[in-house]
């Protein structure tokens, strides 16, 4: 093998185990020199601490984020508020026949706020207005941040309907 100053090594095996080896600096027995590609020679040899970013760094300063989130707990306390805020409404429908799945889009506004909401349109429209009228009367969020200042921030939330059970999961997606 060439090393760094194109001085030759070499390295005898025998049944694949190392027996001895010689190079520039003398013989050794005590274990194989021979690498594949020198680590110098190798610009990534610490890629597994890369991370890739969710948005663009081609030298632009990133935003400080934080998203929006429910003041009176975490996730799991917004969602028994959205369970508690459509319960009502959903006793007075019967989703028995209903076998589908849809999603409210929103945004939530800078006083956090669930604002502009609208579904799609694979599901019947009454209880999807039925649902996001639900919806507006929870509780205003703590709004997201960009680099310390309010700005609004878009969410969806899926409706699952299926032998008269219904289940739901929302999201908030990324700041723009």
């Amino acid at each position: 093998m060439n090393d760094v100053n194109n001085e030759i090594s070499s390295e005898k095996f025998k049944d694949g185990a190392f027996q001895k080896g010689s190079g520039p600096l003398g013989a050794y027995t005590d274990d194989s020199r021979l690498e594949l590609v020198a680590i110098d020679m190798l610009p990534f040899t610490r890629a597994e601490l890369l991370r890739i970013s969710s948005v663009p760094c081609n030298g632009t300063k990133r935003r400080q984020i934080v998203n929006a989130q429910y003041g009176n707990g975490g996730f799991s306390v917004f969602n028994e508020a959205i369970k508690r805020a459509i319960e009502p409404y959903l006793r007075t429908v019967d989703i028995k026949d209903y076998d589908n799945h849809f999603t409210i889009q929103g945004q939530i506004d800078e006083k956090g706020f669930m604002i502009d909401m609208t579904s799609d349109d694979s599901f019947n429209q009454k209880i999807a207005e039925g649902l996001i009228s639900s919806l507006r009367r929870l509780p205003a969020l703590n709004p997201a941040t960009a680099d310390g200042k309010t700005v609004k921030q878009k969410f969806t939330i899926t409706f699952t309907f299926q032998q008269g059970i219904y289940r739901f999961s929302y999201r908030f997606l990324p700041v723009q």
